[in-house]
């Protein structure tokens, strides 16, 4: 690999001296002035020795489902990573990026930026039911950047994969003039539950969501505006649902198992994606507005933000909750999937139900379909 990031020959001697980096890292509490160097001062050699030992794999948790087993053969080291898995266990696999000015600020903070980063990918796993096992995290990387920002975004993204034991088995730097940042993710399925595919949508079932929506959406408003008014508390609030989302990996495993029917996470906002789940599913779907689930902070800011609860709901988008249908007794299933993470309950909403036909209809409390104006995010 050519090397991206060039030091000089003192420079060389003072990142390449073992015992100096052993004393130092930021793994063992170190706080060296050279966390505050440049990459480009650093090199890319150095950057990846430390990032090898800022991401060196920790003692397993017991919470590890006995399907989602695996070891790690081979690192950060090798030209490739190797794992083995248990014989038949069907893997799931996803990636995603995150590019400066697009998906975030150059102001985020680094260390939940490396939280979101792989939250976003964990979310995708949870849609399928699986359980996170590994990622790979590649990056395009500013010259003038602080090595102490990519030690805090590792920190951040560690963070995220320590309650299900997973583990950064490598990646790529290079240099970018902007930061970009993609991560693949692996992970196992049981293999005894269905897979929970966007396809699997039936009319008679009924559709469900977790948590609020719209509260990722109005804190990217108040990102981007600071003049919106609100008080302190709610805007922090709503700031880090949209900075530092989590994803619904226990929730995702129990409605797998309990629920029989289709599954996706709410990445692009709910009036995006589940469309998306009705081409696949070759179904309809009538959403009840009334039913969307509101946060009480973003219902009390609303007069201060530029859209309705509802549009929030809808079109915010990076809410990364479960969106999912079922037909089983609610009874079966729904404290199951509410006690799923073994803290507290995760509030499960019914917000519409599968008709035969293609589509979404948009319901008011009347029970009268409303067109609702799209006012979401494109790329293209």
């Amino acid at each position: 690999m050519q090397r991206l990031f060039r030091q000089s020959a003192a420079q060389k001697t003072l990142l390449f001296n073992s015992k100096s980096f052993r004393k130092n890292s930021p793994t063992r509490g170190g706080n060296m002035a050279s966390e505050k160097m440049l990459l480009r001062e650093v090199g890319e050699n150095e950057l990846v020795r430390r990032i090898a030992a800022w991401t060196r794999p920790t003692e397993r948790s017991k919470s590890v489902p006995s399907w989602a087993k695996w070891k790690l053969l081979a690192g950060i080291g090798d030209d490739a990573a190797v794992v083995q898995a248990r014989a038949a266990t069907p893997q799931a696999l996803t990636t995603d990026m995150l590019v400066e000015g697009t998906h975030f600020f150059s102001e985020h903070p680094p260390e939940q930026l490396g939280r979101k980063a792989a939250e976003v990918n964990l979310s995708d796993l949870a849609s399928m039911g699986a359980w996170p096992a590994w990622v790979l995290v590649s990056l395009g990387l500013p010259g003038k950047l602080q090595l102490d920002w990519v030690f805090s975004f590792y920190r951040g993204l560690k963070k995220a994969l320590a309650p299900y034991s997973a583990v950064c088995l490598g990646g790529d730097c290079v240099r970018s003039e902007h930061i970009v940042i993609n991560i693949a993710t692996g992970g196992y399925c049981e293999g005894k539950a269905p897979l929970a595919l966007r396809s699997q949508a039936k009319p008679g079932q009924f559709l469900y969501v977790t948590e609020t929506l719209g509260d990722s959406g109005a804190g990217l408003h108040l990102l981007r505006d600071s003049q919106l008014a609100g008080g302190t508390k709610e805007r922090e609030a709503l700031i880090r649902k949209h900075q530092s989302p989590r994803a619904r990996v226990f929730e995702g495993i129990a409605i797998a198992h309990h629920c029989e029917g289709a599954m996706m996470d709410l990445s692009d906002g709910l009036g995006t994606d589940l469309p998306r789940m009705a081409a696949a599913s070759a179904c309809g779907f009538e959403v009840s507005l009334s039913a969307l689930p509101i946060s009480s902070t973003l219902k009390h800011l609303i007069p201060a933000l530029p859209l309705k609860p509802e549009e929030f709901a809808l079109w915010g988008g990076e809410d990364y909750e479960l969106l999912f249908t079922s037909s089983q007794d609610e009874s079966c299933w729904l404290d199951k999937v509410a006690r799923a993470t073994g803290k507290r309950k995760t509030r499960i909403t019914r917000i519409g139900r599968v008709v035969p036909g293609d589509g979404v209809r948009y319901l008011d409390a009347n029970n009268r379909a409303v067109c609702m104006r799209n006012v979401s995010f494109q790329h293209y």
